[in-house]
């Protein structure tokens, strides 16, 4: 399953990253729109989707793939962020105004999608050199550490923890 070119991800990393910087348009996709639109992109054979996922960044894109493991089909997440920085303003920004409200949007939109495998811009989000250890030494039958859904949720459970404290802050202090 996660033995995909690694350009793949790096292309939809780059990608997003890309989009975060800019917080703009990209072709005819208004990425200041709501939920949806999809961006869907052909590369290599796979076919990817992005998702708008803004907060950390007006910009921030989240990519959507299916990936195939032993004949069956997982649904992966390649996250963006979803965190807050330790030097964000969340109350009355003037460069990112609805930056909380995004926030909030993309936590919910977010928690609602099936994600099997949840992979991210930091291997640190999602276990990555632990879930690799594990996958090395997996025998047959077992299952692939990466797939895993429970992670995902308690990644999104953190950031969302992390961001309505800094929000309940923020908001007490003005």
């Amino acid at each position: 399953m996660l033995n995909r070119p690694t350009l793949l991800v790096a292309v939809a990393l780059l990608v997003a990253a890309t989009f975060a910087r800019s917080g703009q348009t990209q072709g005819q996709t208004d990425w200041n729109a709501p939920f949806p639109p999809h961006k869907v992109i052909e590369l290599g054979g796979e076919t990817l989707t992005a998702y708008r996922t803004p907060g950390h960044t007006k910009g921030n894109t989240s990519w959507w793939l299916e990936v195939q493991e032993d004949g069956r089909t997982y649904n992966a997440l390649i996250v963006g962020s979803f965190g807050v920085n330790a030097n964000y303003r969340l109350v009355n920004n003037p460069d990112y105004p609805n930056q909380a409200q995004d926030y909030m949007a993309m936590f919910t939109r977010v928690r609602s999608l099936p994600v099997d495998v949840f992979l991210g811009s930091h291997g640190r989000f999602y276990g990555l050199a632990e879930k690799y250890e594990r996958l090395k030494t997996r025998k047959a039958g077992e299952p692939n550490p990466f797939v895993d859904h429970a992670g995902y949720l308690a990644h999104i459970d953190l950031q969302e923890g992390n961001f309505q404290k800094m929000l309940a802050e923020q908001t007490a202090a003005r």
